[in-house]
């Protein structure tokens, strides 16, 4: 047997008079991470954690960005962002920050970006979060024509909604919400937005979809 010094053994069958080749599957990387907190609070910590397939990485990037696709806002607390497994950091304003890894050992490479992974709000919740605690409904979504907000315990007549894009720009704004409202998407073009809930100093966010 001899071993080629990387993901393969050659054997030799005396009985077939055959050289066969025996390869070793899955030691390249496939990055993935995970959080241990994803809708945050400004100033509050996240650690973000390399959890890749494959065999052990021995070279990895982190690269967390706002919406602009810049590092604005972004606080490194601990942590190599070109080697450490984790990292933990904490971010000056609200918004959406993507996340991206990359990763590499002896048998190949990979990267892994979550869009808009981390929430940074001045709540902390969700509107997963939201749904359960007040009653927040937020549907379809995807959605095409018309976007529905449902706030059974949530109280939607002094609430305000608005719509950005992924850069932070207004595309549509909608005042004085009533129970059960409807708002009008059909003039957004397709892609990824952000509806924002605001009431009583509190903001929520919402990752919508326009199909």
């Amino acid at each position: 047997m001899v071993f080629d010094g990387n993901n393969a053994l050659y054997v030799t069958d005396i009985y077939f008079n055959q050289i066969k080749k025996v390869t070793i599957n899955n030691l390249a990387p496939i990055a993935d991470f995970t959080a241990t907190k994803v809708s945050l609070i400004v100033d509050q910590e996240s650690t973000i954690t390399d959890v890749s397939g494959g065999k052990a990485a021995t070279g990895r990037k982190w690269t967390v960005t706002n919406s602009s696709g810049t590092t604005t806002n972004v606080i490194l607390v601990s942590g190599d962002l070109n080697a450490s497994e984790s990292i933990t950091v904490k971010f000056a304003a609200t918004g959406f920050y993507t996340v991206k890894l990359d990763v590499t050992n002896e048998y190949g490479n990979d990267s892994k970006t979550k869009n808009a992974f981390i929430n940074v709000s001045t709540s902390g919740s969700s509107v997963e979060e939201i749904k359960s605690q007040r009653g927040l409904l937020v549907y379809p979504n995807p959605a095409t024509d018309e976007l529905y907000v449902n706030g059974e315990f949530f109280d939607l007549n002094n609430a305000r909604a608005t719509i950005t894009d992924l850069t932070g720009k207004t595309v549509k704004d909608y005042r004085n919400l009533d129970g059960l409202s409807k708002l009008d998407v059909n003039h957004l073009a397709k892609g990824m937005y952000v509806l924002n809930l605001m009431q009583d100093n509190n903001l929520y966010h919402y990752k919508i979809q326009i199909k």
